[in-house]
């Protein structure tokens, strides 16, 4: 850096001091000084420039108990991603955190220390924490968790060492738990059995490649109290469930919306108990990549309020065929993700006959989609509500002359990669 780039940066350090008494001047006033550099939009933004450039300068200081809570929130996350918020300086700042409720720490380099510090400052009055891929041991973490009794959602994805100890932590009595993401963890089905008996307001659970037999996962969940007794989904679930009785739970108890198993090794035998256990309520279904092979599951015991299915890459054979009378029945679908099915055209117009308020549609990978007049046909006699739509790693070819603006009014955003198609076509 030349003298005169000293100087400047002198000069807009200086500047930035003097500033950062006047708490009295309008945010819009705040800008940077420097030409090329992106300004300051707010008063927000320069009070957490300023002490995320000399943390140690405020610590201890007063002063920051009278700042609002989101911008504690963001010095932390800022120092935290800087790598700059050591123990000690973590002691001396702790009023950064004493009433957040929200903690977005996922990917970040937190410490066992860091993480206890945080649990014991604002465990009563968090309500939603991430710890994504966060290197922390299943018994530290337990411990920890009993503090925050508040907690409504929990991401702990990637943590590759949180277990049964962590669940059986968050399954406290009176739990408000609603959102839980597992995925990627060592819990086992116990784990989730004691989790899901505790959290009566859980409406969310997201298990990533998740290894479990058909009778842990009854144990887990328990059985459909409103189920048929001719209603044997595999022999070892009625076996398993007689002899657990009392860990049971009623369907009306938990009513579980959002189920997500992507890459579980979960097969026609799971499916069917989770849609005998889950139908009636779920919103959101994911069961892509999964070792399903048939769609009777889903015939037997529709989930007829839907609103976002994943059904992509799941090796179903010649049974997609019968896909679009399932479809059929789901009128509330609002995303429907059918990627890697080797669907052929008639087949997604049939899929598409009667989904009025599909906003979102993924057909990628499926090299026997070839027409793109047959497409937007079936698109915009079913579909004038769609907003997105990727076809990247199709067959499409241009047969006619069709402009998309007028098949689908309401598409923003469209994907059309390794389709052959340029732009300039559509």
């Amino acid at each position: 850096m030349g003298k005169r780039g000293r100087d400047f940066q002198k000069e807009e350090n200086d500047w930035l001091t003097s500033q950062a008494n006047l708490a009295y001047i309008p945010a819009a006033l705040y800008s940077s000084p420097a030409k090329n550099r992106k300004p300051l939009k707010s008063l927000q933004e320069l009070c957490i420039f300023c002490i995320c450039s000399k943390p140690a300068h405020f610590a201890n200081n007063a002063l920051l108990d009278m700042l609002p809570s989101v911008i504690r929130h963001s010095i932390f996350t800022n120092l935290v991603q800087k790598s700059a918020l050591t123990p000690e300086l973590m002691e001396s700042m702790l009023v950064l955190w004493s009433d957040m409720s929200s903690a977005a720490w996922g990917d970040l380099p937190l410490t066992q220390k860091s993480i206890s510090q945080l649990t014991n400052t604002c465990g009563t009055t968090l309500v939603h924490l991430s710890l994504r891929n966060c290197n922390v041991s299943d018994m530290f973490l337990a411990t920890y968790l009993k503090n925050c009794k508040a907690l409504k959602s929990v991401d702990l994805k990637g943590c590759l060492e949180v277990g049964d100890r962590v669940c059986r932590a968050l399954a406290q009595p009176g739990t408000a738990l609603e959102v839980v993401n597992l995925g990627l963890t060592r819990v086992t089905a116990r784990g989730v059995g004691d989790l899901f008996r505790a959290a009566m307001r859980l409406r969310t659970l997201k298990i990533e490649k998740w290894k479990v037999a058909v009778a842990d996962l009854v144990a887990a969940f328990g059985e459909n109290s409103n189920a048929n007794e001719d209603d044997e989904v595999n022999p070892s679930i009625k076996k398993k469930s007689k002899s657990d009785t009392g860990a049971l739970v009623p369907i009306e108890r938990v009513n579980i919306e959002v189920l997500k198993f992507r890459y579980a090794a979960i097969g026609n035998s799971h499916c069917a108990y989770l849609m005998r256990r889950f139908a009636a309520c779920l919103r959101e279904l994911d069961l892509s990549s999964t070792l399903i092979t048939s769609l009777k599951p889903l015939f037997d015991f529709p989930p007829l309020l839907l609103r976002k299915l994943n059904l992509s890459s799941l090796q179903i054979g010649s049974g997609i065929s019968k896909l679009p009378v399932f479809l059929s029945k789901l009128e509330n679908l609002g995303a429907l993700y059918l990627g890697n099915l080797s669907l052929y055209d008639s087949t997604v117009k049939g899929c598409l006959m009667g989904l009025k308020r599909l906003c979102c549609l993924v057909l990628t990978g499926n090299k026997n989609i070839r027409s793109l007049h047959s497409l937007l046909d079936a698109l915009g006699e079913n579909c004038q509500q769609l907003i997105r739509l990727d076809l990247a790693g199709t067959s499409l070819v241009v047969d006619i002359q069709s402009e998309m603006d007028s098949s689908l009014p309401a598409l923003e955003v469209l994907s059309l990669e390794l389709t052959g198609i340029d732009d300039e076509v559509i």
